[in-house]
């Protein structure tokens, strides 16, 4: 690259910046103030402008290459000319490399400015190096760039600089952490796509046409929900899923039913559909506190008792069943009873049961901030005022980001009365929930847990209830939410 070693003073009227096509967004902000963090304008003031800028002529025009910050620092101060420094027949590509470098030397640069130079500067060090016949890689920008410390991350995140996900990041290194979990779940889900796709295909060798599922009745088809049929009845490929997926994140198309009314046994028992790499969980207790519904000591048709044998039953009936219904990659959230020993035993019989499970040390907390909770002996202890939550991962699945461990809310018993309110299911879902999940609740009660999931985008969610009118009501509010939502995009 070839630079003029001479200065010249030129006035600044003379120097034309092509906006569109600078790098730098902005060096003024919204309202036209400079954008003057580092001081330039009293440096400028006491000791002038102690480096030229860089300069361009093309036919008769002089066009600014690096050093917009300085040209308009002068402009603000009233001076009428700078000390430029003219390129000698560079191409487009080295002047890019110029201004890229001169952006990456500013102390207040923004880290998605960053990002932006650093990826840009190492394609253009790139394209440079083919036009010469020569090979060039990350390690030879790094060099270029005295040890630039966070090329690779900078590069990973400007290939994903607009996406919403990494809009409350504060920095590279928390963007990258951001970006990384995710591919790191897609490439889980993908291989979760693969052994779904294994196992219906030695399904299919073994047992026959899968379509006898669906044609045991009506039950049973809602059981295998149409997301994994195409609108002519063709079965598509995981694969072919996962990618449309990826394109069409939160689909437009009206959503099959996500409700059945059943009871967890008798789904599973014909249940052949894809697994689930989210499982939430909110069974009776087991410690009889509610009348009348879910938790019913005395039980009824519609009704899972509230005993301890319910309770331990369900457990076992689960992970008897993760095998078949939870992915190779997942995370299972499970409410319990914040009682110390049902805690100790619950986590002994899935470390027994269900080994793959990975759980937190630490519960998730919901605390009901409207201080409804259950006074067991007003002389001896405090109001019980929270509810508790373990969760686990299966295959170190990692989170999409981190929340606080407790969330506080009032309780919401319009349509079930030990109903997880939204806003503390979407708080803690959204550590595990994007637009690649598919969610199961096999105790679905209100159906609140599948209108936070699908608030967060959830491909797939789908809840069992046993109860014919806490059923109905779910259903209900489902698709009042689904339409509310479809009428606010």
């Amino acid at each position: 690259m070839s630079i003029q070693d001479r200065w010249l003073r030129v006035p600044l009227s003379s120097i034309t910046v092509r906006r569109d096509a600078r790098q730098r967004r902005a060096v003024r902000s919204a309202n036209g103030t400079f954008l003057d963090s580092d001081g330039l304008l009293d440096s400028i003031k006491s000791r002038g402008v102690l480096n030229a800028v860089i300069v361009e002529e093309r036919e008769g025009t002089i066009y600014l290459v690096a050093g917009e910050r300085r040209l308009e620092a002068c402009k603000e101060l009233g001076l009428p000319d700078i000390p430029v420094r003219f390129t000698i027949d560079l191409s487009p590509v080295e002047l890019s490399i110029i201004e890229l470098e001169e952006n990456l030397k500013r102390l207040d640069l923004p880290w998605r400015d960053e990002c932006i130079a650093v990826a840009q500067l190492h394609r253009s060090y790139c394209e440079l190096a083919e036009s010469r016949g020569e090979r060039w890689g990350l390690e030879k920008t790094k060099a270029a760039l005295s040890g630039y410390s966070q090329l690779s991350e900078a590069c990973r995140i400007s290939r994903d600089i607009n996406s919403p996900k990494i809009i409350g990041a504060t920095n590279i290194k928390s963007a990258y952490n951001i970006l990384t979990r995710i591919d790191e779940r897609l490439a889980d889900d993908a291989v979760n796509d693969i052994i779904d796709a294994g196992a219906e295909i030695f399904g299919d060798i073994t047992t026959g046409d899968r379509s006898n599922v669906e044609q045991s009745g009506a039950a049973n088809t809602q059981s295998n929900p149409t997301y994994n049929r195409t609108s002519t009845g063709e079965h598509k490929t995981s694969s072919e899923e996962h990618n449309e997926r990826i394109r069409n994140p939160i689909p437009s198309a009206p959503k099959p039913e996500s409700i059945i009314c059943t009871d967890f046994a008798s789904w599973l028992s014909t249940y052949n559909g894809p697994s689930f790499n989210f499982i939430h969980c909110d069974f009776p207790y087991g410690v009889g506190v509610f009348a009348g519904t879910q938790g019913n000591t005395q039980g009824g048709q519609g009704t899972y008792r509230d005993t301890a044998n319910t309770y331990y039953g369900l457990i076992e009936t689960l992970c008897g069943a993760l095998p078949r219904i939870l992915s190779h990659s997942a995370h299972l959230m499970f409410w319990l009873t914040a009682d110390i020993p049902t805690q100790h035993r619950t986590l002994e019989l899935f470390r027994k049961l269900a080994p793959q499970l990975n759980f937190n040390p630490k519960p998730l907390i919901w605390h009901k901030t409207d201080n409804v909770g259950i006074l067991a002996d007003s002389k001896r202890g405090p109001r019980h005022v929270y509810e508790t939550a373990l969760f686990a991962s299966v295959e170190d699945r990692l989170i999409i980001r981190a929340v606080s461990d407790t969330y506080g809310a009032p309780t919401d018993k319009t349509y079930h009365p030990s109903t997880k309110p939204e806003p503390v299911l979407r708080h803690f879902f959204s550590m595990f929930i994007d637009e690649f999940s598919r969610v199961l609740d096999p105790t679905c009660g209100s159906g609140s847990a599948l209108r936070a999931a699908e608030s967060l985008g959830a491909g797939t969610v789908l809840g069992l209830e046993k109860d014919e009118e806490h059923y109905k009501a779910a259903v209900s509010a489902l698709r009042s939410f689904r339409t509310l939502r479809k009428v606010a995009r």
